[in-house]
């Protein structure tokens, strides 16, 4: 009798804990979209470092870009206003988590060491890592780079990859490799000699290039083609529970390639079409 007692008691326990977990569930639910409807804003994090996708103006305090000119255009079609605040996210934190901001719209790549951490829209640019050089340079080819010193922005997704153990023997073969803070420090330590080549985004490289392409050149294949580290593209990144408004964002960015929107702003800022979204 005590041994059936204490089954019944027993289940109405497990129903009980059942109930409480819909209960703790009900309480998660996806409000993403709900929240930016009703604020009627999209809190967009930028760390307005890398031109030409965001940067502030110093002497306007306005930023801008080409992931500017994206999310206002994105932030337009969903009827919503765009806040842009600064954000300063890594490699592998969620810098959403305990942020005001709804997004990352700002060079952000889609490589897997970051699935774990975010949400991703559709991918709608290019940004592909190539190598660079002085054109006063004897380097043309990757193989070149043997004995010679490489540059790569510190912790980014350049460096994550180039330390991989796959990139072993590359990494063996050169002379030093030494990080950077940014791509304007770069930009000069490659002009002065003091890097043989710098690994950075392809986004960052053809802006630069397009501006001054008397100085620099890409290290090419065998074909003769733009020799590519490896390919990524830039994404949109949300919460990892923020479903509803990533749904949202893909539907806008996918509108905006089908009209050529992306394409547009691609040409203007770069003078081709990099974008991804096919």
């Amino acid at each position: 009798m005590m041994k059936k007692v204490f089954k019944i008691f027993l289940i109405i326990i497990i129903l009980f804990s059942l109930s409480s977990c819909d209960m703790l569930i009900g309480k998660t639910e996806d409000n993403s979209l709900n929240k930016v409807k009703s604020s009627k804003k999209l809190v967009i994090g930028m760390s307005y470092d890398l031109e030409p996708m965001g940067v502030l103006n110093p002497d306007t305090g306005e930023a801008y870009g080409f992931d500017i000119d994206v999310a206002n255009e994105l932030c337009s079609r969903m009827g919503v206003e765009a806040e842009f605040i600064y954000l300063r996210w890594t490699m592998d934190n969620n810098a959403l988590l305990n942020s005001k901001a709804d997004c990352i719209i700002n060079c952000f790549d889609n490589i897997s060491e970051r699935q774990a951490y975010y949400a991703m829209s559709v991918p709608y640019i290019n940004n592909r890592k190539v190598f660079m050089t002085s054109t006063r340079e004897n380097i043309n080819l990757t193989s070149d780079l043997q004995g010679k010193i490489l540059g790569v922005h510190r912790g980014s997704s350049c460096e994550r990859v180039l330390n991989n153990d796959v990139n072993e023997n590359f990494r063996n073969s050169l002379s030093d490799i030494i990080s950077f803070e940014n791509y304007y420090e770069a930009i000069e330590m490659v002009e002065k000699g003091q890097f043989d080549a710098i690994l950075l985004d392809e986004v960052y490289a053809k802006y630069y290039k397009n501006n001054q392409v008397e100085k620099f050149k890409f290290l090419v294949d065998q074909n003769g083609e733009i020799a590519y580290a490896f390919d990524v593209q830039c994404v949109v990144a949300l919460r990892r529970d923020a479903l509803k408004l990533r749904t949202e964002i893909n539907k806008f960015l996918i509108e905006m390639s089908n009209d050529g929107t992306l394409s547009n702003l691609s040409i203007d800022w770069f003078g081709e079409d990099m974008t991804s979204i096919k």
